[in-house]
């Protein structure tokens, strides 16, 4: 730890004290000044080093998507039927929600952050049902994970699920975060890759103890428990989506606007 001699603050370590100098500026002499220099250089050099490794993610996330094809775009994610009778037993209830309290429609989604079609859902379809519904105060929309398509599904939830146990509406931040930075060959979502998306996209989280939660993988016993969730509801695909407990047929913005309204109607 370092303490600031001008207000007496504590940061991690001195580079970030140096930056940290510029509030201070009339106060430094000469070489404070040279070493608060050096310091916001330093910062510089690795933000640009974190956008080039966004960059690169993405140009590997882009390649898997394009070599799926097309389809991949549109075509959703399945996974063995479980044998459900059917009968939906679908609720927000300790889930992350965004939306008024008193909105009388609810839309859960069951979505995996590798699965491209959920990719192209939070992308394309989500900002119309938030601009249109969730944001008038109608509609109130959660997310469950169903994270079947390998380690690095798995690894995203986790993540996911530790940043909802310190702050719900930081969730949403690094819930898009994860899908803007997909990708697709195996081993993208690394404990580092996960930590950056949470310090360049949230604001307020003890990342240490994120850090931690992550790394202990804390929450996979939730995320387990959401797949059971999704099993026993006859969820075989991602993304699937529920309307008031009732499943819509297809994932467009159509499909889940004519279920909404229905229900607004009653």
């Amino acid at each position: 730890m370092a303490e600031c001699e001008f207000c007496e603050e504590d940061f991690e370590d001195e580079m970030e004290l140096h930056a940290h100098w510029r509030e201070h500026e009339d106060e430094l002499n000469s070489h404070q000044k040279e070493e608060m220099k050096k310091a916001e250089r330093k910062k510089e050099e690795e933000k640009d080093r974190k956008r080039k490794k966004r960059k690169q993610y993405m140009i590997y996330g882009s390649a898997g998507i394009l070599a799926l094809g097309l389809a991949a775009l549109i075509i959703p994610q399945f996974i063995p039927d479980s044998g459900s009778t059917g009968q939906f037993n679908i609720t927000a209830e300790g889930q992350p929600v965004i939306g008024s309290e008193n909105a009388s429609v609810t839309v859960v989604e069951f979505g995996d952050y590798s699965c491209p079609a959920c990719r192209t859902f939070e992308m394309d379809t989500y900002p119309q049902l938030k601009q249109n519904y969730i944001d008038t105060g109608e509609v109130k929309f959660s997310f469950v994970n169903l994270a079947f398509l390998g380690p690095d599904s798995q690894e995203a939830a986790v993540a996911g699920e530790c940043v909802y146990r310190q702050n719900e509406t930081e969730f949403w931040k690094y819930h898009k975060s994860i899908y803007d930075n997909q990708g697709s060959e195996q081993g993208w979502a690394t404990q580092e890759l996960l930590m950056d998306l949470a310090r360049e996209n949230t604001e307020g989280l003890d990342y240490e103890q994120l850090s931690s939660c992550i790394s202990g993988r804390d929450t996979a016993e939730q995320v387990r428990t959401e797949r059971g969730i999704a099993n026993s509801n006859s969820v075989s695909s991602t993304p699937t989506v529920f309307v008031n407990g009732d499943k819509v047929n297809g994932n467009s913005y159509a499909a889940i606007k004519t279920a909404i309204d229905s229900e607004l109607q009653n």
